[in-house]
């Protein structure tokens, strides 16, 4: 599997994958999914590096800031895996502050 956040991703049911197979991707007990889990696959195609492909699940810690794009503040932007990046024009590293 490419680097995830393991406190954030549960790719449990990815360990023994082998070429060809596929296997879900979802969120850690204590991150909620918004949406649902993800499928990720291993291409049979040999000629491919031995790699997952597809998409991260939408996985939010209660208290965190909306994962809705328009509800961010100014100078954030929502990445597809849920993380939040510095918006086009703005610099530095972006901050979720979370409460529980």
């Amino acid at each position: 599997l490419p680097e995830l956040d393991a406190c954030r991703y549960d790719t449990s049911g990815c360990s023994d994958v082998q070429r060809g197979d596929t296997c879900t991707v979802g969120c850690q007990e204590d991150i909620l999914l918004v949406g649902s889990v993800t499928t990720w696959r291993c291409p049979a195609d040999k000629s491919l590096p031995a790699s997952f492909i597809g998409q991260y699940p939408r996985c939010v810690r209660e208290g965190c800031p909306s994962t809705a794009e328009d509800d961010l503040p100014e100078g954030y932007t929502l990445l597809e895996d849920g993380s939040y990046a510095c918006a086009f024009g703005y610099s530095g590293s972006p901050v979720a502050k979370c409460s529980h």
